[in-house]
């Protein structure tokens, strides 16, 4: 399979992931934070900061008014919690997504 062959197939495999987590409609910057939130929380506790997301490599080339733009959207349509000032988790419906293992 050649590089570009196989990157569409990523692609299509990422879509199919957004339509399940319901995130087609978020932009790119947010799906960004998300994915980002999702990494840091797998390797650490329960909840994010701010500084933590700025300083990931998925985020890092974000402006730091869009990063906290696009936070302010996540919690306002459920998809991130804000859990104390400066801090933030995967909201729970979010976090129980089941995903189809045969992609």
């Amino acid at each position: 399979m050649d590089k570009l062959t196989y990157l569409a197939q990523l692609n299509l495999l990422v879509r199919s992931v957004e339509v399940d987590l319901g995130i087609t409609e978020v932009s790119s910057s947010e799906k960004a934070i998300l994915s980002a939130v999702s990494l840091l929380l797998k390797a650490n506790s329960p909840e994010v900061s701010v500084q933590q997301l700025l300083e990931h490599e998925l985020v890092a080339d974000i402006p730091k008014p869009t990063v906290y733009r696009a936070l302010k959207s996540l919690v306002d349509t459920g998809l991130l919690e804000k859990v104390r000032f400066g801090r933030y988790s995967v909201a729970n419906p979010l976090a129980s997504v089941q995903f189809n293992s045969n992609i």
